[in-house]
């Protein structure tokens, strides 16, 4: 398991993982304070883009597969007194 937030409380990007062809589901939860935490695909970890259906205002998972090795990181942004973790599996 990837553990791209723990209990986050500011806005801003979460580091990078590199992941391989498989099958995927990603969590979000916490308390969400008005923020969006949204899941963020990269294939050569430079330019990223937001990954369909892994946006998430409240708690909740997706479920996606990778055709080819590439890179994943969270991102945090809006609301006030946000505690969020985002987790990839």
């Amino acid at each position: 398991m990837y553990q791209l937030f723990k209990n986050a409380t500011a806005n801003g990007q979460s580091g990078t993982v590199k992941t391989y062809r498989e099958r995927h589901t990603v969590f979000a939860w916490g308390t969400w304070g008005g923020a969006t935490a949204k899941l963020q695909i990269s294939p050569n970890g430079i330019d990223w883009f937001d990954l369909t259906g892994a946006s998430f205002t409240a708690n909740g998972s997706a479920t996606f597969e990778i055709a080819t090795d590439v890179y994943l990181r969270a991102d945090i942004a809006g609301g006030t007194g946000a505690d969020l973790s985002v987790a990839v599996r």
